[in-house]
């Protein structure tokens, strides 16, 4: 690109931010001085990669524009902002992935309302979102709505008993902590699995009528289709681990003597704990 492309692109690109600002503060002045502070951000990045992925840059402006009593005027003038913000814009515009971008931009806000910057894993959130693929994304929501909420409830549930004994010491949340640390959170999914796909729980035999003593042919069809499912789950599982454990996501216990061919042939179920790092990402999922 020309130099002098490359400053019609620049001005182009401003005039474009410009409209967008104007257009908010029209109808919310007050914080137009706010919405103002993000112009200049937009000229740390131009050429090719901002040409080409234009809308994304506006993604992550808009994301900005609709939080103004979060990114105001005095946080987007000190630098741990801007080295963030360019950090992170650069990231968001090379993203293609849609929900990751959604993603990221909830790591961002997280990032700006964090009181201390300089410890916030912007970076590392970052990294893990680019290398994690779209299926194991998908295995990561179906840990957050289908299986923590269990988890929780139970560690609520048990952490509430211990309080209400006479000289119990700590809060509640300390004991949901200890229930967190002594329950692998594994055993919440094999559970899962149990339930919904095995013939012989009773959720699955109430909900297809099974008879596991039946001989009758339609029967024993519906029984080797969950047994099929049932092992598909398992297996699906034990893929997962690999995965989660190179992300940083899980912890395996010390007593499940794990070795890279227990992934694919284990005897039984591999047990783990959700690190701290899981559940802060997790929270930046919708």
């Amino acid at each position: 690109m020309k130099d002098s492309d490359k400053e019609l692109f620049k001005t182009t690109w401003i005039v474009a931010i410009d409209s967008i600002i104007a257009w908010i503060s029209a109808s919310k002045p007050e914080i137009g001085v706010a919405l103002f502070a993000c112009r200049w951000l937009v000229q740390s990045l131009t050429g090719n990669a901002l040409k080409l992925r234009k809308n994304r840059a506006l993604e992550f402006i808009e994301a900005i524009i609709k939080n103004p009593w979060t990114f105001t005027a005095k946080l987007m003038k000190t630098e741990e902002f801007q080295d963030g913000f360019v950090y992170a814009l650069e990231k968001y515009i090379r993203e293609r992935n849609t929900k990751k971008r959604i993603i990221a931009q909830r790591i961002f806000l997280g990032f700006a309302t964090s009181e201390d910057k300089s410890r916030f894993d912007l970076e590392r959130y970052y990294e893990i979102l680019s290398k994690i693929s779209t299926h194991w994304l998908e295995y990561l929501y179906f840990i957050k709505y289908t299986i923590l909420p269990l988890y929780i409830a139970e560690a609520r549930k048990e952490a509430s008993k211990i309080i209400k004994q006479p000289n119990t010491e700590w809060n509640l949340e300390f004991w949901i902590e200890i229930f967190k640390r002594d329950h692998p959170i594994s055993d919440y999914i094999i559970k899962w699995i149990s339930d919904n796909f095995n013939p012989n729980s009773e959720k699955v035999k109430k909900k297809f009528w099974l008879d596991l003593s039946s001989e009758d042919p339609k029967n024993r069809n519906l029984i080797n289709e969950q047994r099929t499912k049932d092992t598909f789950e398992q297996k699906k599982y034990q893929i997962a681990l690999p995965e989660l454990i190179s992300l940083g996501f899980v912890l395996v216990n010390n007593d499940s003597a794990i070795t890279w061919r227990t992934f694919s042939d284990a005897g039984g179920m591999i047990k783990y704990h959700i690190t701290n790092f899981m559940e802060n990402f997790l929270n930046f999922m919708e």
